[in-house]
C-alpha cells in the first residue's frame, strides 16, 4: 500500500525554521548566532544559580514593581 502525498501549491509559503529565521532576519552569521546563544545560556544559568530569575506571573505591573 502506498501513501499519497498532498501537493502544495506554489502560492503557499513554507514556515521558516527557527534557526534560519535569526540568520535571515538579523543578518548574522551562524558563528555569531552560536556565540549569542552560548552567552545567553550562561547568563541565564548564572542568574538562576544566584536566585535572581523572575517568573512572569501574567501581571507585568506587579512583576516589575519588585
Amino acid at each position: 500500500m502506498t501513501t499519497k502525498r498532498a501537493k502544495r501549491s506554489p502560492s503557499q509559503p513554507t514556515a521558516p525554521r527557527a534557526g534560519d529565521y535569526a540568520l535571515r532576519e538579523y543578518a548574522v552569521t551562524a558563528q555569531e548566532l552560536d556565540r549569542f546563544v552560548k552567552k545567553t545560556n550562561s547568563r541565564i544559568a548564572r542568574d538562576r544559580k544566584a536566585g535572581t530569575m523572575k517568573v512572569y506571573t501574567g501581571d507585568l505591573e506587579a512583576d516589575i514593581a519588585d
